[in-house]
């Protein structure tokens, strides 16, 4: 029931939150970060490496993001997003995703206020500005979501029940429509989209490594062994680090 604060290469603090945080978001306008403890239901308001304010739910969280600085929160096994005031957690509105259950991942791409969505089977489009549904499209998905950095694309996992294999669907950022279809390393977990260099970075949490593809060619060009069921990703573009939680060796690497 902590957040650890990595610095360098190792943690340098540890913040008590509330029951099973399981979602971050940072603000970088305000520096506060944000957790979503799906235990109590509670939103945990970090500053200065301590919890400044406790925000009480109606239900279970599962999913964080800052979006144009609001707090878009979602929830598990109501099939909608709560959107709070970044500032003071007041609630500013609600999105409803029809026929939806957990909200899994939330991604987005600024220039464009383009929001999307993750739900079992499911991707979505959200406009941030008007908070309505614009697209959605119906694959054999978990949670796996990304957006180029450009915004060209969005990525999801398609698995292949026929050819019993996963692979990676690259999506058109304004209908959801399939562009293509990329073989994808066994139960991807997380994707990420570099800024500076356009590369993807795909945890596979059954394999226990993160492939590496070009981002305009969509060819693999390595794959990085790291630790026991990686799960979470963190990219610092500035300084060229990925950082990857491995759930079942409670290590970073």
């Amino acid at each position: 029931n902590n957040v650890s604060v990595i610095e360098g290469d190792a943690v340098r603090y540890v913040v008590p939150v509330g029951a099973q945080p399981c979602a971050l978001a940072a603000d970088a306008a305000s520096g506060r970060v944000f957790a979503a403890n799906e235990g109590d239901k509670t939103i945990s308001v970090i500053e200065k490496l301590a919890v400044a304010d406790t925000w009480t739910l109606p239900d279970t969280p599962a999913a964080l993001a800052v979006v144009g600085g609001q707090l878009w929160v979602g929830m598990r096994d109501v099939g909608s997003i709560r959107i709070l005031s970044a500032a003071n957690g007041s609630r500013v509105g609600e999105i409803t995703l029809p026929d939806a259950l957990t909200v899994l991942a939330i991604e987005q791409h600024a220039a464009t206020k383009r929001v999307y969505v993750a739900t079992y089977n499911h991707t979505w489009l959200v406009g941030a500005d008007s908070l309505q549904v614009m697209a959605d499209a119906s694959l054999n998905s978990y949670r796996t979501l990304g957006v180029a950095a450009n915004g060209d694309a969005v990525y999801t996992d398609d698995f292949n029940g026929q050819e019993m294999r996963p692979y990676l669907a690259v999506l058109d950022p304004v209908t959801l429509a399939v562009r293509e279809r990329i073989p994808a390393p066994a139960d991807p977990a997380t994707l990420i989209a570099d800024p500076q260099s356009g590369r993807l970075y795909v945890l596979s949490a059954y394999s226990n490594l993160v492939a590496m593809y070009d981002g305009a060619t969509h060819q693999q060009e390595a794959t990085i062994p790291v630790g026991n069921a990686p799960r979470y990703a963190a990219l610092d573009a500035q300084a060229g680090r990925l950082y990857v939680a491995n759930q079942e060796d409670d290590s970073i690497t």
